[in-house]
Parts: structure tokens; sequence; C-alpha cells
């Protein structure tokens, strides 16, 4: 199994709109690639939150083709409309993982 990981720190001001717009656009759009099985969403804890919140979105695929799909044709997009729609008030990094055990 394989975990396309994404951390976002989100500004304190903006954070109840960006989680509302998470569930309802960000996630929703994600999985209709169909390239995910399913998604977890977590709230990073023990940070400095005075700028802001951390939430790490853990996507989880079978396999490498399919995160390589998403990577390659769906992803730039993606990043492209938080980036208009939240401009500085959000920063989003991307890390790929492997279960274990």
């Amino acid at each position: 199994m394989i975990i396309y990981n994404i951390t976002t720190q989100v500004g304190r001001h903006v954070h109840d709109a960006w989680r509302q717009w998470l569930m309802e656009e960000y996630l929703p759009s994600i999985m209709a690639t169909g390239l995910f099985s399913r998604y977890q969403l977590v709230r990073i804890m023990e940070m400095n939150e005075e700028e802001g919140h951390m939430y790490a979105v853990q996507l989880y695929s079978d396999d490498h083709t399919k995160l390589d799909d998403f990577r390659n044709n769906f992803l730039h997009d993606i990043q492209k409309k938080e980036k208009i729609k939240w401009g500085e008030d959000t920063f989003s990094f991307g890390s790929v993982m492997e279960v274990i055990n």
C-alpha cells in the first residue's frame, strides 16, 4: 500500500472556511479521479498554532502506477486551484510513504 501524504499549514483566519472547502471540494475532486481507495484526514498536534493549524491528508493507493498517474495528470491542476483559492494563507507539500506493516 502506498500513501501520498499532503501536509498543509493553514492560516488561523481562514481555518474554518478552508476546512469546509477541503471536505466539500478538494477531497471530493481528488477521490473523483478514481486513483485512491480511501483517504484519511489528520491534524498534526503539538505544533505552534499561533501562525495556523497543520493537517495531513493521507491518500491510499494500491500501487505506484496510480500514484504516478495522479501526480502526472491531476496534481498540478489541484495545486493551482488551491493556490488561486487560498494564496499565501496555506502552504502544502507532498510526500510518498509505503506501508510496511
